[in-house]
């Protein structure tokens, strides 16, 4: 499994500078999408980092919530890419993106429904038996909810978890930005985020992440190109209290700044998680 500390996805923003100061993560994401093709250039001047620490591998292409059949070619690559890299975690999104045809750059969210959970745990078990690896999936972000949702967020990524047997990447911010565009008010969405974590037990998650979101005229959004927000901080210290201590992912993929604004970030999250351990016990 991987470490339970915090740390950075690769990005070739920074993969030169990762490489020359000689930088050591704890473990570090990657975008499976990028590196599918092994036989290219660009594999080849990120190796020496993949050779450095733990790796968790993140897709964006199995189209887990789809009613179309799994995309066998899609999923020997990732495992030809997991098993070159000895991942120690798989990981993809609780979502859709293709329907009857057409296809969306985005990730659609699926009706929080009993139904759903069982046909979504069946694909799950699937692909963490077609993988060989420890496998989770992360909740997205929304903008839009549906009526045929009869289950909360947190209840839906439980039965997930309970009948799959595969993780949870739990996003905060996500689940925040969600709370955010029921509410439009602070406080509400932190305390929608902190419902849905407390349906969640800690054997169920596996990591966690957090980005930076932009506020809208209309609503919020997961854009992942900012410094992470105050309220974001507050839900992470919350959920490690409640889960203890998890591989913790900071996402920074758009307005990417320099490596050392990055890492700045990340000693900010190592000092949440600190916090967390330095907290007295409750007494009753």
């Amino acid at each position: 499994m991987l470490p339970s500390q915090a740390s950075i996805a690769l990005r070739h923003q920074y993969m030169d500078a990762l490489i020359e100061q000689d930088v050591r993560l704890p473990w570090m994401e990657v975008l499976a999408d990028n590196f599918l093709n092994i036989d290219n250039l660009h594999f080849y001047r990120a190796e020496p980092l993949f050779q450095h620490c733990p790796l968790s591998l993140h897709c964006i292409g199995m189209n887990l919530g789809a009613m179309e059949a799994l995309n066998e070619e899609y999923l020997h690559a990732v495992k030809l890419l997991a098993d070159r890299l000895d991942a120690k975690q798989v990981s993809d999104h609780v979502c859709f993106h293709s329907l009857e045809g057409a296809h969306s750059y985005d990730l659609l969210p699926i009706a929080y429904h009993p139904e759903n959970v069982r046909y979504l745990a069946g694909r799950l078990s699937y692909v963490q038996r077609f993988l060989g690896r420890p496998f989770c999936v992360e909740n997205i972000s929304s903008y839009l909810f549906h009526r045929q949702s009869v289950l909360s967020e947190g209840q839906f990524l439980a039965g997930l978890a309970e009948l799959s047997g595969c993780g949870i990447l739990l996003d905060v911010n996500n689940l925040y930005v969600n709370g955010l565009n029921l509410s439009n008010d602070p406080e509400a969405a932190k305390d929608y985020a902190l419902q849905q974590m407390a349906e969640l037990n800690a054997e169920q998650v596996w990591q966690i992440h957090i980005a930076g979101h932009q506020r809208t005229s209309w609503g919020a959004i997961d854009h992942h190109g900012a410094a992470l927000h105050e309220d974001v901080l507050t839900l992470l210290f919350e959920a490690t209290r409640l889960y203890g201590r998890k591989p913790v992912l900071l996402e920074w993929d758009h307005n990417i700044p320099p490596l050392e604004r990055v890492l700045d970030e990340l000693n900010v999250v190592s000092t949440v998680l600190s916090a967390v351990e330095r907290e007295p016990l409750g007494v009753e």
